[in-house]
């Protein structure tokens, strides 16, 4: 089967036929999450959420089947884009806490709350 053949299964909500559209660009579609992420776990995060946010909206896609890399790759890109925004606000709330010895000060004070 092609890959038309297949884009048209999956859009009918044939799980299988879209596994075999992702796995067919799933190398490339890695590489790119790769050089996107900071490490390998990241990237492999970023292309399961990705392949979960395709098979959502796979009936909504509308082009020919040619057009399902560059699609799929966009997925990724921003679902790698997400994960890095998530990352970065995780390490700045990280940032405002007692180091690991624990600055005392901060916590008598008020600064940080330890009760929710």
């Amino acid at each position: 089967m092609d890959d038309e053949a297949w884009l048209d299964r999956a859009r009918a909500g044939d799980a299988a036929a879209f596994d075999r559209l992702v796995t067919r660009h799933e190398r490339a579609l890695y590489a790119l999450a790769r050089a996107l992420s900071p490490t390998a776990d990241d990237a492999l995060d970023a292309c399961q959420e990705a392949a979960i946010r395709a098979w959502r909206a796979i009936g909504r896609f509308d082009g020919p089947a040619a057009n399902v890399a560059p699609w799929l790759a966009r997925i990724v890109r921003n679902c790698c884009l997400d994960r890095g925004r998530a990352l970065r606000r995780i390490a700045v709330r990280l940032d405002g806490l007692p180091n690991a010895a624990g600055d005392a000060s901060e916590v008598r004070s008020g600064a940080i709350r330890l009760d929710p």
